[in-house]
Formats: C-alpha cells, structure tokens, sequence
C-alpha cells in the first residue's frame, strides 16, 4: 500500500498554497460583501436625496447589493465545483498499482448512469445541477419582472 505524504494534495500543490487559495476565496466573499454593504450604503444616501423608490409597506424594490454579489459569486464557484476533483484514489497491491481513478462530479454523474444506478445520478444532477440553475433564472426573472 503506498501513502501520499502529508505536504502534498492533489496536483502536486502544497497544503499550505490550498490553505492559501481557501483564505483567498473566503477573503474574497467577504470582501464582496462589504463591497455591496458600501454600494448600498451609498445609494441609498443617493435615492434619500432623490425620492425613495419604496412600496407602500416600506420595504426596498430591489434585493441588497451585497446579497447579489454573494449570490454570484457561489454560483461562479458552483460551476467550478462540476469540474474539479471530486474523489482521486489509487489501489496498489504488493507494490503493483491495480487501479488509479480520478472523478470530478459530472464523470461521477456519468459513472452512475452507466453502472445502472440512475436514481442516484438524478439526485446528483438534481441537487447540484438543476435546482441551482432554476434558483438562477428565477433570481434573474425576478429582477427583470
């Protein structure tokens, strides 16, 4: 049986370079957050100068920037998610590799559908593919309606 050492991860990268590029993306919402937070903040001192576009009930027309720029932001990460390594493994047996597999989650889809478990593939699909993509056209259908 071999054993990958502790330093590195996948692709050869350290674990402290992907410590790095997690503290990145989760630096990078935050930073986004507070990017929306400041842009709201910002229009609406401008819409007080103006007249207000409220409802009657007082709530807001539109959703909070900083909501949007999250919300895109984790769908453009889910897109990436599809194709990076999902599961990488390697059997090795008295010194001789039998079998060394890497899958990402839509070859993981694939895999399933072929081997006859198709229930399971359509819970993958539908959890991670489809009912994001409806949460975005709805997003989107209601800013534009």
């Amino acid at each position: 049986m071999s054993v990958v050492p502790a330093s590195l991860s996948e692709n050869g990268r350290s674990l402290g370079s992907v410590d790095a590029i997690a503290a990145a993306i989760i630096g990078g919402f935050v930073g986004l957050a507070i990017l929306g937070a400041a842009a709201d903040a910002w229009l609406s001192r401008r819409r007080s100068e103006n007249k207000p576009q409220q409802q009657e009930g007082g709530q807001q027309l539109r959703p909070r920037l900083w909501a949007v720029f999250v919300c895109t932001a984790s769908y453009g990460l889910l897109i990436k998610g599809l194709t990076l390594t999902l599961f990488q493994y390697s059997v090795t047996i008295l010194a001789m590799q039998v079998i060394a597999r890497t899958e990402n989650t839509i070859e993981l889809v694939q895999g399933l559908a072929a081997r006859g478990m198709g229930l399971a593939a359509a819970f993958i699909v539908t959890y991670a593919m489809v009912i994001p993509g409806i949460k975005v056209v709805l997003l989107i259908l209601g800013q534009v309606l």
